[in-house]
């Protein structure tokens, strides 16, 4: 039987060797065009998978700077004893501590740069303060509301003086030391410029009066116990 299989293997190595026929044009022709068609699949689902990847991770960074910004602000507003906002740098105001939402996009603290905004290709960090006295609001809470809005922008292609909104984050926050019924509310400076926009495009069709830092830097000086 062993030599009936190599006799089987010996003849079938004849036959190959004797066999110089190869591909015509026709067939090799074919060939190429299937493999085009199977390149151009390849790479349409990786160009698609490519783009998937490339905007969450746009959209992811756009969200982790927004949250960086509430995280920050929720950490260090919420005791203050005193709260200015205003437009002009003041070294006058009572304050041991400021926030700066500047014109170009990033955030201060007492002078340091906390987003690095360089780091995010052209993006501008901006916030929207409600223009309201939480003085003359009827609430259901004793504390100082801050009711602002942080958004992600980046510089539109085409109009230079307009800015495309890539994630937003409303941020109200409860100043638990300032009573909103006092003289000791949040104070707004009479120089601040409000500006119609529409402050929350999921859920209002109505736009609002808002202190913005695309026009203006805006301060926010404020006094804590530290």
């Amino acid at each position: 039987m062993i030599k009936s299989i190599f006799k089987k293997i010996k003849s079938l190595r004849s036959k190959l060797a004797t066999d110089n026929k190869g591909m015509t044009l026709v067939e090799i022709m074919v060939s190429l065009v299937i493999a085009s068609f199977i390149m151009l699949a390849i790479g349409g689902i990786f160009m698609t998978v490519s783009n998937i990847v490339r905007n969450y991770s746009n959209q992811s960074t756009n969200k982790n700077l927004t949250e960086d910004v509430e995280s920050f602000m929720l950490t260090v507003l919420p005791y203050a004893t005193t709260f200015e906002v205003s437009d002009i740098d003041n070294p006058s105001i009572s304050s041991n501590h400021v926030i700066k939402f500047g014109k170009n996009g990033k955030v201060y603290y007492d002078g340091e740069d906390i987003t690095l905004s360089d780091d995010y290709n052209g993006k501008k960090v901006r916030i929207c303060i409600l223009a309201k006295n939480p003085a003359d609001e009827s609430s259901q809470t004793t504390d100082a509301l801050f009711d602002a809005q942080i958004s992600v922008t980046k510089t539109d292609k085409e109009d230079s003086t307009q800015e495309d909104m890539l994630y937003q984050m409303a941020v109200p926050i409860k100043l638990i030391n300032i009573a909103s019924k006092s003289n000791k509310s949040i104070v707004y400076a009479d120089s601040l410029e409000t500006e119609l926009i529409d402050y929350d495009k999921d859920t209002s069709t109505e736009d609002t009066l808002c202190y913005l830092s695309k026009e203006q830097d805006i301060y926010l000086y404020f006094k804590t116990l530290d």
